[in-house]
């Protein structure tokens, strides 16, 4: 059993009422006030939008035991559940190149244990990515959408995963291009 804990930053504010108490002629409406941040109007002004989540967690064995021995681990950490991880994603709509937009990716992923016994730590890790696409018209009005990116752009060398009894390595730095059009 473990608990999990996940915080995510607002970028409107807003307002709502709930219905309290049922539904039809006796249900109690409740306004609800949600305060946020007015960031994301003057982000899109400038071109730039982010997504992005942060979860922390704090994963525990409870009943866990070796069938074989008998050793229990029980308030371990969970192999290959990490206290913290981070997902950021941007992209930037330049103004020097029509339809140019840049794109970035951080990924941050806390450390880890591989064993229920909890000594054979897999480290944090954390991975850069950057890319480019243009976006343009062939004749006829048909969209076309070039792009290229770099998957870890620093090439770092870590365990993308240690889940399940098995260490998977993550990918050494990537360089991919692709385009989508339409018939």
């Amino acid at each position: 059993m473990f608990e999990v804990w996940a915080m995510a930053a607002m970028t409107k504010s807003f307002s709502a009422s709930c219905s309290c108490g049922g539904t039809g002629p006796d249900a109690v409406r409740q306004p609800a006030a949600h305060a946020g941040l007015l960031l994301e109007e003057l982000l899109l002004l400038l071109g730039v939008r982010l997504l992005g989540g942060v979860t922390f967690m704090d994963a525990k064995l409870d009943k866990a035991e070796n069938s074989r021995t008998g050793e229990r681990f029980d308030g371990n950490r969970v192999p290959g559940v990490p206290d913290v991880a981070v997902s950021l994603y941007g992209e930037y709509d330049t103004p020097w190149i029509e339809n140019l937009t840049l794109t970035g990716r951080l990924v941050y992923t806390g450390s880890t244990y591989y064993d229920q016994k909890n000594t054979q730590k897999v480290s944090d890790w954390t991975r850069v990515d950057l890319g480019a696409r243009y976006s343009f018209e062939r004749e006829g009005g048909k969209p076309v959408e070039v792009r290229a990116t770099v998957q870890n752009v620093f090439d770092e060398n870590y365990w993308a995963s240690s889940a399940r009894g098995f260490l998977a390595a993550g990918a050494p730095r990537t360089f991919m291009v692709s385009t989508a059009f339409e018939f």
